[in-house]
């Protein structure tokens, strides 16, 4: 380990063992806290995590990150009883901030209303004052009454014959043609509710306790916080506003998990991570309960601060690099299977919007090479744009912008010969370019999936494992050299069969073919609760 991830996982041991006696029901809350959102912001920390010296302040040092898993197990193992195996009861799947990503045809398919449940976070805003209610409605009615002359003079344009009437359709019974009306909006949505019926808020299972029982912890933590008054973490206004939303969070979660299985007959638990206190604490409530939980993968392993410590009782892993990585943190192989992932099974599916559509949406030449560049935000802008300054191949290529969200990046409009990938879904986007360009991310490796030729711009971070060092040549830190790796792929078949075989060698390692993921998934769960 390098000095930041010593001083982070070192500072985290102690935030552990300075809040350990802070319990609720037996549960030791700051093993439930999602740690790196309480000292993120803490700009006089984060400096320090990169000095030697206060590596030797600390009153408990880490040298190696194996001694933090070995820190959770012993946790984990004073929570978990023995596995109760229930064939006949329900899979429990919880989302959390989106990171599932199930596919809609695989929840349809494989977990219905009679097998799973999917639980959701309450959506319930906190409630308004009078004054915010009152201007709130004032707001609506404008809207309601804007809408409506609208309505009005879009109907004024239309005269009564020219309006098109609903087609009715006809339906044949006993031999007897039946005309039958058109299913109007509302019934439509109804017919949904069949498929909706295993979708159930947390807070619904939310049972009445004493609420007084939060703020009498949250004075617990400000007595424990007061014994360290030279610690500076500990009394920033910040952190002690995120540790108490984390307090009040983690205490209605373990008493909506009691209530969830005490209602329900719960056979396992699925979450796609256990780094955030909503899921983490439903998955060591499933193992006081002796129910097996499963904690799939939803990105590449870039830090390991995401992926460390190991909860769940398996990780569903993407292929042998998450096998071997997990390994060398001390982590039992029992608790570890390749997976894939679901969605990443719809790589090699027909796109749901053809190239020649894709490249009509974002009026692109259609007799060029089509480059999709894959960004994040403003990390690594200034690469970014060394890299694009680079390019030779202007000319010769559409190059796309693609960002974690719809709107139009930066780069578009700082070299305006680029494109915004605006609307248009990932996998199309993926399926209608040539070449894909990326950081490190889990987009690179959806590409590879998908048979495209990749590219990486490197740039290293805290707790960086090395995901993607195996491309070798097609990995670079140097904007101006991956530009120029590019350019030369493009321009030559020179270099085409050595990388070819560079991107099998590692999707052999990183996502071995063979069965489906949602097959591989679904024999996972089969062994867990039989």
């Amino acid at each position: 380990m390098n000095i930041y991830e010593q001083n982070y996982w070192s500072v985290y041991v102690n935030f552990l063992e300075d809040f350990q006696d802070l319990k609720y029901k037996g549960y030791s809350i700051p093993y439930l806290c999602h740690y790196a959102s309480l000292i993120r912001s803490n700009k006089r920390l984060v400096a320090k995590l990169h000095n030697k010296k206060f590596f030797q302040s600390l009153k408990v040092k880490v040298y190696d990150s194996k001694e933090v898993q070995e820190k959770f197990n012993d946790f984990i193992n004073a929570h978990k009883k023995e596995r109760k195996v229930k064939t006949t009861g329900k899979v429990v799947i919880h989302d959390v901030y989106n990171l599932l990503r199930f596919p809609i045809q695989i929840k349809r398919n494989l977990f219905t209303k009679d097998n799973s449940l999917f639980l959701i976070e309450s959506t319930k805003s906190k409630p308004k004052n009078k004054q915010e209610n009152k201007q709130e409605n004032k707001q609506k009615i404008k809207q309601r009454n804007k809408k409506s002359k609208q309505r009005y003079k879009q109907s004024k344009k239309i005269s009564r014959p020219q309006k098109r009437r609903k087609k009715q359709k006809i339906k044949v019974s006993n031999g007897i043609k039946v005309k039958v009306k058109a299913r109007s909006r509302s019934t439509l949505v109804n017919s949904n509710t069949n498929h909706a019926s295993h979708h159930k808020t947390f807070n619904s299972y939310l049972p009445s306790f004493d609420q007084s029982t939060i703020k009498r912890m949250q004075i617990k933590a400000t007595r424990i916080i007061n014994t360290f008054p030279r610690n500076h973490l500990y009394h920033d206004k910040l952190f002690k506003k995120r540790f108490f939303a984390q307090i009040s969070k983690i205490i209605s979660r373990i008493e909506e998990c009691n209530g969830l299985f005490e209602q329900e007959d719960v056979s396992a638990v699925i979450v796609p991570s256990t780094h955030y206190p909503e899921s983490r604490t439903l998955v060591i409530v499933a193992a006081e309960k002796g129910i097996p939980t499963i904690c799939m993968q939803h990105g590449i392993i870039s830090s390991e601060f995401g992926y460390l410590p190991k909860i769940a009782d398996v990780d569903g892993v993407y292929g042998q690099f998450e096998v071997d990585w997990f390994k060398s943190k001390g982590i039992d192989e029992n608790g570890l299977s390749i997976i894939g992932h679901p969605r990443f099974d719809f790589l090699n599916r027909p796109p749901s919007m053809k190239k020649t559509d894709v490249i009509k949406a974002l009026s692109l030449h259609p007799n060029k090479k089509n480059i999709l560049v894959i960004v994040r935000g403003n990390n690594q802008l200034g690469m970014w744009k060394t890299f694009l300054d680079h390019i030779p191949f202007k000319k010769e290529a559409n190059i796309i912008i693609r960002d974690f969200t719809t709107k139009p990046h930066s780069l578009t409009k700082s070299h305006p010969f680029t494109f915004s990938s605006r609307h248009i879904r990932l996998y199309d986007l993926i399926k209608a370019s040539d070449v894909v360009v990326s950081y490190c991310s889990t987009v690179a490796l959806e590409a590879m999936i998908a048979g495209k030729p990749v590219f990486i711009m490197n740039e290293q971070i805290p707790g960086y494992v090395g995901y993607y060092d195996g491309l070798k040549d097609l990995f670079h830190s140097s904007p101006a050299t991956l530009s120029k790796t590019v350019n030369e792929y493009i321009k030559s078949k020179k270099n085409h069969k050595k990388y070819s075989e560079i991107k099998r060698e590692f999707l052999a390692y990183a996502y071995p073919g063979g069965k489906l993921s949602n097959v591989r998934l679904m024999k996972l769960i089969r062994r867990l609760t039989s």
